[in-house]
């Protein structure tokens, strides 16, 4: 007998149709159990089943509910129910591509499936399909233009990618039926501080309830009170609300430390171990001609990358890789190997990941004569690594006074990753700029051809944009594109994975140069790591 044809008894229908209100209700612990006690006397009912499981995932517990949606599914092939739970769990575990398998296959069957198109967008918005993303959310609401979550995201992804006008009614409208939704909070605070309504902004902020808020929610809500607050001219304000963003990043990523790639060990590890580089200068004679039409773009973060990476995208023979960092796995490789083994790694041994990062170094479309802009600053550190691996590249390496750079770094309350985590403080702050700028020039001196390099100051380009970015073409050997003064005008649509996103959506202005005197008495006990650099490079 098919599962929707079962004859169930009236008192379990009853139980059944009690434990459906109570899931709605969001009683998810009173609604397992009772869906419990009908799943055990009978298990061939399914929707019973189902209910369950899906009571399971909302209470979190994914291994129980994981086994048995997997099981229902395979008595019940077309069950979209066992679908969404297993869609859900991938998504609460970050397997955004297995939740997407999941949600699709939802569609295909049904294809007003409001709850799915809304997961599918999700999905693509976290894999990085940006258009995709807009277009799926978007779908959804046209199908249930009160769908409030959906709202939240499109609004939230519309601001992301630049188009606040956009953004502002569907805010408006979550606001209105649930003035106290968290996402919707946030982008309105943003929408404001966009708008140049800081005071504003921090209204929205400071009205979030505090109770609705994650231990990840208030980190981000502090780090944006320390934008808002700085740009209102509030310092010791500011200071303070970074510190408590930082703090509350600490009590969600405690056990996390500063290894990976760009940690601190493996920085250190370049600095301890200069020699390393003269094995690795070998592989240059098998390379002869790699990177013809390659730049990195390096420096440090908030050293003004972003603004560059814009500015050099409205040329059309320039094409930005913003922060998808191909060489990981290759530098990852050489690392290991020079901290494990006494014998250097060959160009053999890394020609699979080469030419996995040269696919993405050299897109298809790109046609000969265009160059690729391959933009992760903290590579600075393994400039050297990379002229070794491509002698023909140039390198464009962001510099700004060190004072501001290490101050726009702690304000901003970055999401957690190994790099990240040296900016909780402005003692670790500055210690990492000393040690990696420390690598990059070693390397810059020993190592880099001088005529491959080319420093651009960051407050030269924003007072002189049009001479600096000429100065900047002619080391590419390319015209002058006019458009280039002017990177604000195409980003509609345009996602940025920086903090700075918005501040690029404006015209260029010069004014968070000497920023850092606002902040000069809690720059102080920094000093003496920042001033050999500020002397260094010419700041005073």
């Amino acid at each position: 007998m098919p599962w929707a044809e079962k004859a169930v008894p009236p008192e379990a229908r009853r139980q059944f149709e009690t434990a459906v209100r109570e899931y709605r209700e969001g009683h998810f612990g009173e609604a397992t159990r009772r869906l419990r006690i009908l799943y055990q006397h009978d298990p061939d009912w399914i929707p019973a089943g189902e209910l369950l499981a899906l009571s399971l995932v909302a209470l979190g517990n994914h291994e129980e509910a994981e086994p048995l949606l997997e099981t229902l599914l395979v008595r019940h092939p077309g069950s979209g129910t066992s679908r969404f739970g297993l869609g859900v769990i991938a998504c609460e575990r970050k397997q955004w591509t297995r939740a997407l398998e999941h949600f699709e296959a939802i569609l295909k069957d049904s294809p007003e499936h409001p709850e799915a198109h809304f997961n599918r967008a999700r999905c693509l918005e976290e894999l990085g399909r940006t258009t995709e993303a807009l277009q799926a959310y978007s779908h959804c609401l046209s199908r249930d233009p009160k769908h409030l979550e959906a709202a939240a995201h499109y609004a939230a992804l519309l601001e992301e990618t630049n188009q606040p006008d956009a953004a502002r009614p569907w805010i408006d409208q979550v606001l209105a039926h649930r003035p106290d939704h968290v996402l919707a909070g946030f982008v309105a605070a943003q929408l404001a501080a966009r708008a140049g309504e800081p005071q504003r902004a921090l209204e929205r902020l400071d009205g979030l309830d505090p109770k609705r808020l994650s231990p990840v929610d208030r980190a981000v809500r502090e780090g944006r009170r320390a934008r808002v607050l700085d740009a209102l001219g509030r310092a010791t304000e500011a200071l303070e609300a970074a510190r408590e963003g930082h703090r509350h990043l600490e009590e969600f990523d405690r056990d996390a430390g500063t290894g990976g790639l760009y940690g601190t060990p493996s920085i250190r590890f370049l600095q301890d171990h200069p020699e390393a580089i003269a094995a690795l200068q070998s592989w240059s004679s098998h390379r002869v001609d790699a990177g013809q039409r390659l730049v990195f773009l390096v420096g440090f973060p908030r050293s003004g990358t972003t603004l560059l990476d814009r500015m050099l995208s409205m040329h059309p023979a320039l094409h930005v890789l913003e922060e998808t960092n191909p060489l990981a796995p290759v530098l990852a490789r050489v690392m290991a190997s020079l901290a494990e083994s006494s014998r250097p790694l060959g160009v053999d041994d890394l020609a699979d990941l080469l030419d996995q990062a040269e696919a993405t170094l050299r897109p298809a479309d790109l046609g000969d004569s265009g160059w690729v802009i391959d933009k992760l600053p903290l590579n600075s550190a393994f400039s050297g690594w990379l002229h070794c691996l491509f002698p023909r590249a140039r390198f464009l390496v962001a510099i700004r006074d060190p004072r501001d750079t290490c101050l726009s770094c702690y304000l901003q309350v970055f999401s957690p990753n190994p790099a990240m985590r040296h900016f909780r403080t402005l003692l670790g702050t500055a210690a990492y700029y000393d040690l990696v700028m420390g690598v990059f020039e070693t390397q810059r001196r020993r190592i880099l051809p001088p005529d491959r390099v080319h420093l651009q100051v960051y407050e030269r380009l924003v007072r002189n944009p049009a001479g600096e970015l000429q100065a900047l073409c002619d080391f590419l050997g390319l015209d002058f594109e006019p458009a280039m003064v002017h990177p604000e005008r195409r980003l509609a649509g345009i996602r940025i994975g920086t903090p700075s996103y918005d501040q690029v959506s404006r015209p260029i202005q010069s004014d968070r140069v000497e920023h850092w005197r606002a902040y000069a008495p809690a720059l102080e006990p920094v000093a003496p790591i920042l001033d050999p650099w500020v002397r260094h490079w010419g700041y005073e």
